[in-house]
This record gives C-alpha cells, structure tokens and sequence, in this order.
C-alpha cells in the first residue's frame, strides 16, 4: 500500500506592526494556536530602519524577535517596511507619531496591503490576528487601515495592543474612533488623564508644552475614514496559568524594548492581572481579541 502523505498543517497569521507588537499583546493565543497544531507565523510590517540609518540596532531587534516568536513555537516573517521615525523626519516626536500623519505616509497602504496578499497567498491562512490600533500609533493605524483596504476577513480578529490595551480608557477610545468616526469629549478627557500615568508616555513625552499640544491632539483626533466594521464584538482568551512562565520568557527576550514599556517581570504580572480583573477573568490572565462584522 502506498504511503499517504502527512496533511498539510493550516496556517494561523499573525500581524505585528513592529518587532514585539504581537508577542507583547497575545502571547497567549499564539501558544493556543501553536498548541492546537496550527503552524503559526508572526510578521513584522515594520522591521527596518531607513537606508541611510544605522542598521546595528535593528539587526539585534529582530534577533529578539526571532528569540521570543521561536519559544512560542511560531515562525518570524518580516516585511522590511520602516519604522515611522525612518520613513519620514516628520515622526522625530511622540506627538506625530501618536496624533500625526506625514502628508505621505497613506501612500504606504497600497504597499503595504500589496505585501499582506502575497503572503497571505503563500500561508493561506485560516486564521489572521491583526493589531486594533490601541495607542494609536501611526504604524498601528496604517496596519489596520492595510488589512481593511487588504479585504482579508476570513478568520480575522483584531488584537488588543499591550501595554497601550493597559492603560484605562485606551481601548474605548480606540473602538469609538473606529464605530463612530467621531470625537467623545469626555471619552477623551478621561483617557488623557489615565494615558499621562503610563509608563511608556512617562518615558517618552516631554513635559510642558509638548504635553499641551498631545492633548490637544487627542481631543481634535479625526476618527479611522476608511470602510470600517459596523460591530466588534468581544472574545475572551483564557491563559492556563502553567503557560505564564513561557509567555514571561517570549515577552523579556524583547531585552531592548521592555524596561520602557514593560518595566520589569513582576511589574508586568501585575499589570496583566489587573487588567484581567477588569475583564472579570477569574484566573488571573486573559487577552481579549476583537471579531469584526460589516453587517
């Protein structure tokens, strides 16, 4: 009797806007995706700095992001597009390139979406986690607007960024720039208040009239243009508390990113399940995941 070939494994994309995006946000559902036999890779859009800029640091990036996605039992793909402040002198302040837009940079959609199909082409993929734009960071946001203008809706959940998902307010903010397309002022207000006390905007927003102008900006910030869901509902990952040691060890392989971001091992349990409380997730670690629905 001939010998019948092994079944292909399905494939399971995940979408990072840079290099720990996806491993900082959905560790969890990356090992539940790896656990359940998907062959899953991980694919960084922005994973290069510009031609004329130094390359060294970027080589050591994406050696961590090779690191952190390999113990999660994932394969890195990156797209070799480049981070905001090496695409446009415009992005040098973290008032652009969290409520700006260099006049240019929607030109980068159609690349981006182009890429996104070749991929996707290739993996086939049953499943696609794509970033929600938490934060609103323009490399999150041109993501976002990639895998809309892209078309891709089978299995397609949006992910919930870490640690910008942390702060209070920041993913209410995020959901009604995408349903409403309009401001909240006092939406607004209240996610100011709480964005002034993360640690990431602790480190990297200047204070006085820097600080005036991004709230400025927050509570002027136009809503996504684009074709939008006209639902999101909710999905809640449950982690098995044995996998925290592992996801711990995926999410500090990001040696050069997380003291900013994270702080340190214990500061980011404890971040984690506070936030899990919030969603009454009774085991003390959770990931939210987001279902689009044009409908």
């Amino acid at each position: 009797m001939t010998a019948q070939p092994a079944p292909k494994k399905r494939t399971v994309l995940f979408l990072s806007p840079h290099l720990d995006d996806a491993v900082f946000s959905c560790p969890g559902q990356i090992l539940a995706e790896v656990h359940s036999g998907a062959a899953v890779v991980v694919a960084t859009l922005f994973s290069h700095s510009g031609p004329k800029s130094p390359k060294k640091e970027y080589r050591a990036r994406r050696e961590e992001d090779r690191k952190a996605v390999t113990l999660l039992g994932a394969t890195p793909h990156w797209f070799r597009l480049p981070d905001a402040p090496y695409r446009f002198h415009y992005y040098r302040s973290f008032r652009a390139i969290i409520f700006g837009e260099a006049p240019s940079d929607e030109l980068w959609v159609p690349e981006i979406t182009k890429q996104l199909h070749l991929l996707v082409d290739t993996l086939d993929p049953i499943r696609i986690y794509a970033p929600l734009g938490v934060g609103n960071h323009i490399d999150h946001r041109l993501t976002f607007r990639a895998v809309l203008s892209s078309g891709l809706t089978r299995g397609l959940r949006f992910y919930e960024e870490r640690p910008y998902s942390l702060v209070p307010h920041a993913v209410e903010w995020r959901r009604h720039q995408i349903l409403r397309n309009e401001s909240d002022d006092e939406l607004s207000r209240a996610y100011w208040s709480s964005l002034l006390r993360a640690r990431y905007v602790k480190n990297y927003l200047p204070g006085g009239s820097e600080r005036r102008l991004c709230r400025e900006a927050l509570m002027t910030a136009p809503g996504e243009s684009r074709r939008t869901p006209r639902r999101l509902e909710s999905e809640i990952h449950t982690v098995d508390v044995r996998d925290i040691p592992l996801l711990a060890d995926a999410v500090f392989a990001y040696q050069s990113q997380t003291p900013a971001f994270l702080g340190s091992q214990k500061q980011w349990l404890q971040a984690s399940r506070r936030y899990a409380q919030t969603l009454d997730c009774p085991r003390g670690w959770c990931e939210r995941l987001w279902v689009p629905s044009w409908r």
